[in-house]
């Protein structure tokens, strides 16, 4: 079973460097996800399970990880970010 991200934009290739880092994070014996930059400049990414159990971890795992790296180059491209952390 497997299910298939198609994200594209301007970030891709960072998505698709981030997402190479973490691929290891997602392999287990359930499954894996593997993420690969297409000609076309959008990142695609595929999450591999034995069963449904597997693919739904797998796929819920994607959809955060999308989330959390685009807000990340959001807040990082507009300048912000200062969460004021280790002031008095």
């Amino acid at each position: 079973m497997r299910a298939i991200f198609t994200v594209c934009g301007d970030n891709a290739d960072l998505m698709a460097s981030v997402f190479r880092a973490l691929e290891k994070e997602f392999k287990s014996g359930k499954g894996l996800v593997e993420a690969r930059l297409m000609p076309n400049g959008c990142l695609e990414v595929i999450a591999t399970a034995k069963d449904l159990t597997g693919l739904r971890s797998l796929v819920n795992g994607v959809a955060k990880s999308i989330y959390l790296i685009e807000a990340s180059i959001s807040i990082i491209s507009s300048g912000g970010g200062d969460s004021g952390a280790g002031r008095d």
